[in-house]
């Protein structure tokens, strides 16, 4: 069975972000402090058993997916998908730093950085022209994941609300052909 299109976008996105941030990392030195993981709809805390600090991460999953009632033939609907981009920063319990603060900080940093490389122009379709046809973060929003003060580190989530308008029912054979885009994940959720 042909996979959905919904299906091509939420694997095509999870894999640009772990490539992008990947070269990124390349360039940068003690890398592994600074970038983020990629994991694909996992309960993003099975990582605190498997590894000594996760952080910081971004978690990619889908919320919803709607048909537009402006869609013009029975072949070509339009749809929006909403993305959440969870991306968690954490902070060490210290005397010298606010661990709540650190964490936040590096909560909107790894925002930043998903939101650079999803704005870059070289990403608009997402890797998919003529399936997306735009897509738009919609919304910052911080928070607690849970009670900071109960915990040895302090973790804080920024969730970006991410749009996607695309086709749905497309034959993707015609015009620029696509290659099937599968992801990777490994036993904790995060992508390979």
């Amino acid at each position: 069975m042909k996979e959905d299109n919904i299906e091509l976008i939420s694997g095509k996105l999870a894999n640009l972000l772990k490539s992008a941030i990947g070269e990124l990392e390349t360039k940068e030195e003690n890398a592994e402090e600074r970038f983020p993981r990629i994991y694909f709809e996992s309960p993003v805390f099975q990582a605190l058993d498997n590894r000594k600090n996760p952080f910081p991460l971004v978690n990619v999953h889908l919320d919803s997916v709607k048909v537009d009632s402006g869609s013009a033939t029975i072949n070509r609907r339009n749809h929006t998908a909403t993305f959440s981009l969870d991306c968690y920063g954490a902070g060490n319990f210290t005397a010298a730093a606010n661990a709540v603060t650190t964490a936040s900080q590096n909560a909107w940093k790894t925002a930043r950085i998903v939101r650079r490389v999803l704005q870059d122009e070289e990403n608009t379709y997402l890797g998919l022209r003529g399936v997306v046809g735009s897509h738009l973060l919609t919304q910052y929003q911080a928070g607690e994941p849970w009670d900071n003060n109960e915990s040895a580190i302090a973790v804080i989530v920024v969730r970006l609300l991410m749009e996607v308008s695309y086709f749905e029912d497309v034959d993707i054979i015609t015009g620029e052909l696509l290659e099937s885009c599968r992801v990777k994940v490994n036993a904790d959720g995060e992508v390979q």
